[in-house]
């Protein structure tokens, strides 16, 4: 294994703990409403309410549509299986589906076991401190967009480079703007936010520790050369 290749590794490990410690630190935090975080969320939420017009539907519609899984996850594959079969590479098909694959899991499971009621229209019937059977916490929508962009991004940019920082950059913050869309359309707590954006970073994380560790050797168009061998030449 090279050198930049450990240093990759290190970097997804370093990656995974540290979004599944703050993920949990921010969980522990929002469940018992530390630092004012449920008032924060109310607040948020209502003046959302009050100031929501048709021009913040328009942009909530369009920006969210970037997060759903019904329009990212299909372009996601589509787009890794392009730009694996022009470069003859395998690494961006991997990575991709590995990503895809535990992304659902991820999103449902904890939404699941953690239950967090969604705000409601009605200003009377919020309680972003209620944990009960509610699929809130936390957002789907951002930890797709964050996923499925940037894994979009690597694909088809260079291996190293400011090109593929600045396209990674573009990925990561155009997946918390989805997720403001969520908000203006009080779907989420302002606080599931940040911590669908920490499950995007670990779900990256380990799709790129499983990607370095079965990724085959030789890439698509070596493997094709191998399989067909020339023909020994004959002595004159």
């Amino acid at each position: 294994m090279s050198g930049e290749a450990r240093t990759s590794r290190r970097l997804s490990l370093c990656l995974l703990v540290g979004s599944g410690l703050a993920f949990v630190t921010l969980t522990m935090l929002v469940r018992v409403g530390a630092f004012g975080l449920h008032r924060l969320d109310l607040q948020s939420v209502l003046w959302v309410t009050t100031h929501r017009g048709r021009h913040w539907e328009a942009w909530d519609a369009a920006v969210t549509a970037f997060g759903s899984p019904f329009f990212a996850v299909p372009v996601t594959a589509i787009a890794c299986a392009v730009a694996g079969w022009a470069d003859r590479r395998w690494r961006p098909m991997v990575e991709g589906a590995v990503a895809l694959v535990l992304l659902p899991i991820g999103v449902l499971g904890l939404k699941v076991l953690i239950g967090r009621t969604p705000p409601t229209y009605a200003g009377d019937d919020l309680r972003p401190w209620e944990f009960l059977n509610g699929r809130s916490f936390p957002s789907g929508h951002t930890a797709t967009a964050l996923v499925c962009w940037v894994i979009v991004a690597r694909a088809f940019t260079p291996t190293s480079g400011v090109t593929r920082r600045v396209a990674v950059a573009a990925a990561a913050v155009g997946s918390l703007v989805v997720g403001a869309g969520m908000v203006v359309g009080r779907a989420h707590w302002p606080t599931d936010i940040p911590a669908g954006w920490l499950l995007g970073v670990a779900v990256l994380a380990v799709a790129d520790l499983v990607t370095s560790a079965v990724r085959p050797r030789r890439s698509l168009g070596a493997a094709e050369g191998a399989a067909e061998p020339k023909a020994p030449e004959r002595a004159a």
